[in-house]
């Protein structure tokens, strides 16, 4: 098996050439103006706020290099990713059932391996890309703050490339890159159950997951709010409920709030419009986001779309767990969000292991968001 194999080492770099380099910057974290656990629980939830830095960020170049997975490059039997620890990233993706064969990493032992088969029979990529893929590929989210400032650097430089190689899957990642500007020719769509080579192909690279917005990438988000604006029909309410039942129903209860109906009638009652964000185009929720000044939405992927909002917009994340608590009130306190959390209560008779279903207390949840956006 060893002979067949390489048997990935992590403790040396690989020849990167640093083509340009951002410091961290400075910043203040406010904590949420509401913060209101309405869980069986009523743990208390304690957030980092105060001065932050945000970390610093590298762009670099790596040839005749290799790509398994979402993020994992390899030269010889060195193994890098986008973050600056690709063990712990790598340890992360075998353990989770049915990534290892899609990434085509497997546990020997104590290390790790790759077939010398898969990096032989690697899709070949001439000339110079430029890198655009998160280690959570499927994710809205992390496509918004690790993928959208690469294909802007692309577009922005596009002289210095011969190809974008890029993870977009949905539709509406498609869509983004048409709304940039993108043609096919452009582009090498990423299949992450493939290995790649590159000739040369140039990366942004940082310590670990970042979800404080830097002031470069606010003014690209701020760009597009300005460039998309007026485009489509908002709807009359001042308020908007960002949810998703059709999200729910297609993937059989993940996560589900299984009391979401009765919120949202509760919640247009109150003068809400209730969207479902599954149902829109990446034009229509820049719109939406940007030109609101009060909403409401579920803790997830469609809570990233608030980095379209204009700063002060009022929002309040309602959270199944406080599991990503923290990150989402880094992400919203860089915004300049004036938002609050309010903290909904897992079924623990789920057997989900994680995302398991959950519900809110509409009377105390509503009240609560009148009180908020009054």
């Amino acid at each position: 098996m060893s002979e067949d194999c390489v048997h990935l080492v992590f403790d040396k770099a690989l020849p990167f050439e640093t083509l340009q380099h951002w410091p961290g910057e400075d910043w203040e974290k406010r904590g949420p103006r509401l913060l209101r656990d309405l869980s069986l629980a009523a743990r208390p939830v304690v957030l980092r706020t105060g001065r932050q830095a945000s970390q610093p960020r590298r762009l670099d170049r790596l040839r005749d290099v290799h790509l398994t997975w979402a993020t994992f490059f390899i030269a010889g039997d060195c193994c890098a990713s986008i973050y600056n620890d690709p063990r712990t990233a790598v340890a992360g993706i075998v353990g989770w059932p049915g990534l290892a064969e899609t990434a085509g990493i497997h546990r020997r032992g104590q290390h790790f391996a790759v077939p010398r088969s898969r990096l032989r029979n690697a899709a070949p990529v001439a000339g110079r890309t430029m890198f655009a893929s998160s280690d959570e590929p499927h994710n809205w989210g992390m496509w918004l703050l690790c993928v959208l400032p690469a294909v802007v650097h692309f577009v922005e430089n596009r002289q210095a490339y011969d190809k974008l190689f890029i993870y977009a899957d949905h539709p509406n990642m498609r869509a983004m890159l048409r709304l940039l500007g993108l043609k096919a020719a452009d582009v090498v769509f990423q299949d992450v159950s493939r290995a790649y080579h590159f000739e040369s192909i140039d990366v942004f690279r940082q310590p670990q997951r970042e979800f404080s917005v830097g002031s470069e990438a606010k003014t690209m988000f701020a760009k597009l709010r300005e460039a998309v604006a007026g485009s489509i029909v908002v709807p009359s309410a001042h308020h908007l409920y960002f949810g998703r039942r059709r999200w729910t129903s297609e993937t059989g209860g993940y996560r589900a709030l299984t009391n979401e109906d009765e919120l949202i009638a509760r919640l247009v009652a109150m003068g809400y419009s209730s969207v479902d964000l599954e149902c829109l185009g990446p034009e229509e929720q820049i719109e939406l986001f940007g030109s609101q000044r009060r909403i409401v939405v579920l803790g997830g992927a469609g809570l990233f779309n608030t980095v379209f909002c204009k700063p002060g917009t009022r929002v309040i994340t309602i959270e199944s767990t406080p599991n990503h608590i923290e990150n989402h009130s880094t992400l919203l306190s860089s915004m300049e969000a004036d938002y609050g959390i309010i903290l909904g209560q897992v079924d623990e008779s789920d057997p989900a292991s994680y995302n398991k279903r959950w519900t809110v207390d509409v009377e105390r949840t509503t009240a609560t968001i009148a009180e908020f956006m009054s």
